[in-house]
């Protein structure tokens, strides 16, 4: 991936909400944003605590964790995750990268 370039994983749908991990190169880092792409006109929240992870199969991992209110459509995350260099280095098997997102609900409002 070249700079400014980004990969999105497919949508999932936990507890009717769509959520999506956005991975891109930002300068001489990593960036991750986790996406809840609800789409209403209702107002709504989630609160939610998080933990991103960066998995090397043979076991390495590198986390990060977060908590925060989401209202709108907008993603959560870190512009710096880590250095792009250390993740080609110490993660990118091939041309794969393992990101983990484990989210926790702690509550919802206007969602059904």
């Amino acid at each position: 991936m070249g700079n400014g370039e980004e990969k999105k994983s497919p949508m999932e749908y936990h507890y009717n909400l769509p959520w999506l991990v956005e991975i891109e190169h930002r300068n001489d880092h990593l960036a991750i944003w986790l996406y809840c792409k609800r789409d209403s006109d209702i107002p709504w929240s989630v609160h939610r605590a998080n933990q991103i992870q960066i998995v090397h199969p043979y076991g390495k991992t590198i986390s990060k964790e977060g908590e925060s209110v989401i209202k709108t459509a907008i993603g959560y995350g870190w512009w710096e995750f880590m250095k792009w260099e250390e993740m080609k280095k110490e993660f990118l098997v091939g041309d794969q990268l393992t990101v983990v997102a484990n989210v926790t609900i702690n509550q919802m409002t206007g969602i059904n």
